[in-house]
């Protein structure tokens, strides 16, 4: 059965409300003021692609992604303020602002990174992860992005365990996200009087797949060895802790597995690149023009600790919707919240229209982009010197 449509989802929630087991509830001796439900959405591994550009095309795109996400996440908010339920926290694992075709454009030239926050700040995001893609953005766009992104949209940039060597030239970074050397390199967001604080770390495995000159002056430290002092202090503030992590694809599902079950205190894990188990078209996971089907996703819970995890991968045309049934348990003199089930889905948002706003902004970029596409630099331009190996790779990525 899939679940693909905005207003099944959105049936599918306020039905919930009337279902809730209040019998589980009352067996445990617990209030009705003890349980809470919560919306997560999460939008990752957009890898710049905002919209499809064409400069082919009449228009130059054919679907703008991005402004549907927006305009779903106006639809929970307009769910939310007539259910009572608690307003949605959107959240992103990151590998989302590059290198598609928009998401380039923008983190050159003049706009250098500030006009890419102005695209992502419209959906209303609490954190935005930093992954491999973000690594790999020129780093004075980078820098301009996440000041941008914090100054300008009050959206943390996180990466908890990226450390930072002053000398290098990195502290113009650093000063503006939340990393190793922060006090507090998480973020706390309140819904309903329930404290939700959130961090986002990369794992080791992603600076091998980046350029020497994309990690210079940047240390990845084990996120099993930053985690465990970072959420106890989560969990000293708040009510529930949520962990977002990034991973290479060929790598997530086992590193997300083995770090949920190292390190205690995680509410939630939310990994990028993992695969959800609702695919009803089998030919559909080779076909990489057909959108994924909506549906209940896979969770996986770790066994040593309990903590549940699920995927941040919704990709260019979905979101994932992840809906949260928790509780409080009151016990010899012990207080605390927990998550007593979960429901992930993900909700095709193509037939969503646009929030008019953000597809003004997205239609606005990408004409300036077809009006720059194709241009010569100079009819007799040459290099001023030969190209490094490394420095040729990224030259022919900028070409494609």
């Amino acid at each position: 059965m899939k679940y693909s449509t905005l207003p099944f989802v959105l049936a599918m929630i306020v039905a919930s409300i009337m279902t809730f087991p209040l019998s589980a509830v009352a067996d445990s001796g617990e209030s009705a003021d003890d349980e809470r439900k919560l919306t997560i959405l999460l939008s990752g591994n957009l890898d710049g692609d905002f919209a499809h550009v064409d400069c082919r095309e009449d228009d130059g795109h054919r679907g703008l992604y991005w402004a549907q996400m927006v305009a779903y996440h106006d639809a929970l908010n307009a769910v939310a303020a007539h259910t009572g339920l608690s307003a949605p926290v959107a959240l992103n694992a990151g590998n989302s602002i590059f290198p598609g075709a928009l998401g380039r454009y923008l983190t050159h030239g003049q706009s250098r990174g500030a006009q890419l926050a102005e695209i992502m700040g419209a959906l209303p995001l609490e954190v935005h992860g930093i992954g491999a893609r973000e690594l790999t953005v020129p780093r004075p766009a980078l820098v301009d992005f996440a000041e941008a992104m914090k100054e300008e949209h009050g959206i943390d940039v996180q990466a908890a365990n990226l450390r930072c060597q002053a000398e290098a030239g990195t502290s113009a970074l650093c000063d503006r996200i939340a990393s190793a050397d922060d006090e507090e390199p998480f973020r706390i967001v309140e819904r309903d009087g329930l404290q939700i604080a959130i961090t986002t770390v990369i794992a080791e495995e992603v600076g091998p797949s980046l350029a020497s000159s994309q990690m210079e002056g940047f240390e990845i430290v084990s996120p099993a060895e930053r985690l465990p002092e970072v959420v106890e202090e989560m969990r000293s503030r708040a009510d529930l802790v949520i962990v977002q992590y990034q991973a290479p694809s060929s790598q997530a599902a086992l590193l997300a597995y083995e770090l949920a079950g190292k390190v205690e205190g995680i509410d939630l894990l939310v990994s990028s690149r993992l695969l959800d188990g609702a695919e009803a078209d089998p030919e559909s996971k080779a076909d990489t023009d057909a959108p994924t089907p909506g549906g209940r996703m896979a969770t996986v819970t770790a066994n040593s600790t309990g903590t549940p995890i699920v995927s941040a991968d919704s990709g260019t045309r979905s979101v994932i919707n992840v809906e949260l049934d928790l509780v409080h348990h009151h016990a010899e003199g012990d207080s605390e919240w927990k998550i007593r089930s979960l429901h992930p889905y993900r909700v095709r948002v193509d037939d969503l229209i646009e929030r008019e706003a953000t597809k003004k902004m997205l239609v606005a970029q990408i004409e300036d982009f077809c009006n720059d596409w194709g241009d010569p630099i100079s009819e007799h331009a040459q290099l001023a010197t030969p190209l490094e190996m490394e420095d040729m790779q990224q030259f022919i990525l900028n070409i494609m």
